[in-house]
């Protein structure tokens, strides 16, 4: 959805998420959970919080930890193509 993506804690994320790729990329495996963990907690330590739609698609539930931590790792991995279209990374 094009309305959550415009919603500034999304934006912010984001912002997280592209400005710690690079780094992400860099460490060595087995420590880039350690990334993706430190960047969910500076947004819960902001008040930010990472949320599902619910099944009915009328509430926003929040996720777990761990969830959350595996979504921002999704995230890391994600890069823009040429032609705008999203793509994972060969490299983890």
């Amino acid at each position: 959805g094009g309305k959550v993506n415009k919603h500034h804690g999304n934006i912010v994320y984001r912002r997280v998420v592209d400005y710690n790729k690079q780094f992400y990329q860099s460490v060595h495996k087995r420590n880039r959970i350690l990334v993706s963990q430190s960047i969910v907690e500076a947004i819960r330590n902001h008040g930010g919080r990472f949320l599902i739609m619910g099944q009915k698609g009328k509430t926003w539930i929040p996720i777990d930890f761990k969830k959350a931590v595996q979504k921002t790792s999704q995230a890391l991995r994600e890069f823009k193509k040429a032609d705008g279209e999203e793509g994972t990374s060969d490299r983890d």
